[in-house]
């Protein structure tokens, strides 16, 4: 999705889609998944900054991207997350960015060829 509105192009609501999600009942589950997402969208976003185009498009979207999460925080409220949850999924953005830093050093370390070593 991020590729498509990156290269120009655009998204459209379809509230005739159907989209199957598991579940979560238990809040520490529902936790989990969270910081699940948080990890990996923190990682992708500092995978992005190694981008000078993806940057300059961040940076121009920042005041929206803060008035739009400012706007969930109430709306995540309303539908049941808590406070420490959405904490949770915070740090789980900044882990994620660190991990994949922390990643790039170690695959460049070793010649850029990690993915070519067998899994143990």
């Amino acid at each position: 999705m991020i590729r498509v509105v990156r290269s120009g192009g655009s998204m459209r609501y379809c509230p005739n889609a159907f989209v199957w999600h598991h579940h979560r009942n238990l809040p520490g589950d529902f936790t989990k998944q969270m910081v699940g997402y948080g990890l990996g969208l923190g990682a992708y976003l500092s995978k992005l900054l190694g981008e000078p185009r993806a940057v300059v498009q961040i940076t121009r979207r920042l005041p929206a991207g803060g008035r739009h999460f400012f706007a969930l925080r109430g709306q995540t409220a309303q539908a049941g997350v808590d406070a420490e949850q959405r904490r949770s999924e915070l740090t789980a953005m900044l882990r994620g960015a660190v991990s994949y830093r922390k990643a790039r050093r170690t695959v460049r370390a070793a010649g850029g060829h990690l993915a070519d070593r067998p899994l143990t």
